[in-house]
């Protein structure tokens, strides 16, 4: 009898719902919702009468005693919206243009929006949020403050533009393996997800808002930390890490930018931007990322891009810790090429004075994070375990001095400029941005496949500024030139045959002096012939280019083309700035 009741009510067929006759539930001890399906919200008009809804991974199905009266496959395709009238509730599912609702009660529809949101994009972005001002921007994404209008609260909505990765089969993998890792977390110590959302144009993920900005910012304007606020803040860094890696994810892009603040005045923190991380257990999308001087040297000596794990991120972990207390970084260099480099050595000395001065158990535990076998490297929980962080009162107050601001500022006061990489123009605010290595391969003599992927933009804060980075002593007109190049957002960059002829004749009269036979003679021939009078344009690496134009300080792009290493236009311009400053 219950079959025949249902049978006579399919003959209605709704839309999106694949009808099921005699199909029994086998999904019972699953949470149900009572709910009524339509076609239309404006009049409703129930098709099957009461039901329940369940969600799962696979499907939305609509059960009536004991039997599933209907499914929804969950595809890429299908989207939701969640609808709040004062006379009734709604879930709106969508998929090929066709729409279905489901008239629920407050309570079951938010239950369902918080099983749905885990598993499919949203829709009613403009009906959910009302974006306040703009935080930062990318390349290819773009930071907001917006507030929701059920709750009041602000919340991060990072929008990426679709057309940026349809288009592109690798860009799509790399964001939905983003959005899967920030759907599967949650922990206090890593970055908060809430929703996600796909409308016409745009993804959208909302996420938590941090207001107290960057540990980025707060070295370029501090003097430094105390070794308490830098225990509390590695010891909250090691809980996030060993959640994740608990979780079989590893982040491999642990920096200063990606460290943010709760707000501006506790040192509570959290690990954010999962651009970069990988499942350890499923297919690689980035096989050798990082960003120099904090990449573990498995990651940059593998020969598969896949042959390292969750460790990784300790040896991060350990160049982090050595900034803070040490007040440099550990791997330094003129440019990113250099500090990718000596980050590739991985020469440590841990033997200086102001090194020792430290406690004990804070210089041990560096130095077993900081240990190139990554088997005998301490994991993120051991290094909780051996409680570095207990000081007695006189340890608590030891200051750690940021030697790398004070060497910054000198820098500046006696002639070495040192340029902050500016943002478009249409943008009043600072961006904290940043290179990153992508498809390094083997770093043997050279150094293969820099590239910018998608970096601290992400991070949600407050007030994001650029990093100090160095550049060339330019004239004002080649400054002017800079600026105008800055984000031009263009697939390739034009290197103009006067620019050539000024790098050449530079060269020419550095070495004027020196004999015909001499290994820097040598040098500047392998380096301006036959490839740099060949250059006309340097193609960007699309999706990953975080700096558009790699004029920008700090930017340093190298593009291996087979053999052939090509140096883009901020390499001349280096090179001719550094001899008009001779002159």
């Amino acid at each position: 009898m219950q079959s025949q009741t249902i049978t006579q009510n399919n003959h209605a067929n709704p839309q999106v719902w694949t009808v099921c006759n005699n199909c029994k539930d086998y999904d019972q001890d699953t949470v149900q919702f009572a709910g009524q399906i339509s076609d239309s919200k404006d009049p409703f008009s129930s098709v099957f009468g009461e039901g329940f809804i369940r969600v799962n991974q696979e499907k939305i199905t609509f059960s009536q005693q004991g039997f599933v009266t209907a499914f929804i496959k969950i595809l890429e395709q299908l989207t939701y919206s969640t609808l709040y009238n004062d006379d009734a509730c709604y879930l709106k599912l969508s998929k090929f243009g066709k729409e279905t609702f489901v008239k629920m009660s407050p309570d079951a529809l938010d239950q369902v929006d918080k099983l749905l949101k885990n598993i499919i994009f949203k829709q009613d972005f403009s009906d959910s949020y009302e974006v306040i001002s703009f935080v930062g921007n990318g390349s290819f994404s773009q930071v907001t403050l917006a507030k929701n209008k059920r709750d009041s609260k602000n919340y991060a909505v990072k929008s990426i533009q679709k057309n940026r990765v349809v288009q592109n089969e690798q860009s799509k993998k790399e964001l939905m393996n983003e959005i899967n890792l920030l759907r599967r977390i949650n922990h206090e110590k890593v970055v908060k997800s809430y929703e996600f959302f796909q409308t016409e144009s745009q993804y959208k993920l909302v996420l938590h808002y941090y207001e107290g900005g960057s540990l980025e910012q707060k070295l370029e304007k501090s003097k430094g930390f105390t070794l308490f606020q830098i225990c509390d803040m590695m010891r909250q860094i090691l809980q996030g890490f060993s959640y994740l890696h608990q979780n079989n994810i590893m982040h491999r892009d642990l920096k200063p930018d990606n460290i943010l603040f709760f707000d501006k005045e506790s040192f509570d923190v959290v690990i954010s931007d999962m651009g970069l991380s990988q499942d350890v257990n499923e297919n690689f999308v980035f096989k050798k990322c990082g960003t120099p001087g904090y990449v573990a040297p498995e990651i940059l000596n593998s020969i598969t891009g896949t042959d390292y794990g969750v460790k990784s991120d300790i040896f991060s972990c350990g160049c982090l810790f050595y900034r803070l207390v040490m007040g440099q970084p550990l791997f330094e260099g003129k440019s990113h090429v250099e500090v990718l480099e000596e980050n590739r050595k991985c020469k440590i000395d841990l033997s200086s004075t102001e090194f020792k001065k430290l406690p004990q158990q804070i210089q041990k535990v560096i130095e077993n994070m900081l240990q190139i076998n990554p088997e005998k490297r301490i994991s993120a929980q051991e290094a909780l375990d051996s409680f570095f962080y207990r000081l007695n009162a006189e340890q608590q107050q030891y200051f750690c001095k940021n030697l790398q601001k004070a060497k910054l500022h000198q820098r500046k006061n006696t002639g070495t400029q040192i340029e902050h990489t500016k943002l478009n123009s249409q943008n009043p605010h600072k961006q904290r941005q940043s290179v990153q290595i992508h498809n390094l391969g083997m770093l043997n003599n050279s150094l293969n496949g820099i590239n910018t992927p998608k970096g601290s933009c992400s991070s949600m804060s407050s007030n994001n500024s650029l990093p100090n980075t160095p550049t060339s002593n330019a004239t004002n007109k080649d400054k002017q030139d800079v600026r105008k190049s800055q984000y031009c957002k263009q697939t390739s960059l034009e290197v103009t045959e006067q620019q050539q002829k000024k790098h050449i004749q530079s060269k020419e009269e550095q070495f004027k002096s020196q004999r015909k036979n001499s290994p820097t003679k040598q040098r500047f021939s392998k380096e301006v012939s036959p490839d740099t009078k060949k250059i006309s344009k340097i193609k960007l690496l699309d999706h990953h280019t975080l700096l558009d134009s790699p004029i920008n300080t700090g930017a340093k792009k190298i593009i291996s083309d087979g053999n052939k290493i090509t140096f883009p236009k901020k390499s001349l311009q280096e090179d001719q700035g550094k001899h008009n400053t001779a002159k």
